[in-house]
């Protein structure tokens, strides 16, 4: 069973770092270019058509690094139960490579 949904961000917007401890998540990206911060420095761009991967337990955002309004879709494998660890304003996404060290929103 998957879960699924769409989202999308204006150019220069995005989400604050996050972290899903339950699912792994993949991401379609139906228009304009994003780009993934992950764990460890590890920086990924995509464009349409493009799917990226972010396993379970790996601190991430998303920003939109193009000129339009891009749109993604989001799925989670097993099924998100709607729980998103999100990371401290101010961390560095480095800090968070151990599960507990971030906080539950």
């Amino acid at each position: 069973m998957l879960q699924r949904g769409k989202r999308s961000s204006p150019p220069g917007g995005g989400n604050r770092p996050h972290w899903h401890r339950e699912f792994d998540e993949w991401w379609v990206v139906l228009a304009g270019r994003l780009e993934w911060e992950l764990t460890g420095g590890t920086v990924i761009q995509a464009a349409k058509d493009e799917i990226v991967w972010v396993p379970r337990g790996a601190v991430h955002h998303i920003r939109n690094v193009g000129d339009e309004l891009s749109l993604r879709l989001a799925v989670a494998m097993p099924p998100a139960m709607a729980m998103v660890i999100t990371v401290p304003r101010g961390s560095t996404l480095d800090r968070f490579t151990d599960v507990g060290t971030a906080t539950r929103s």
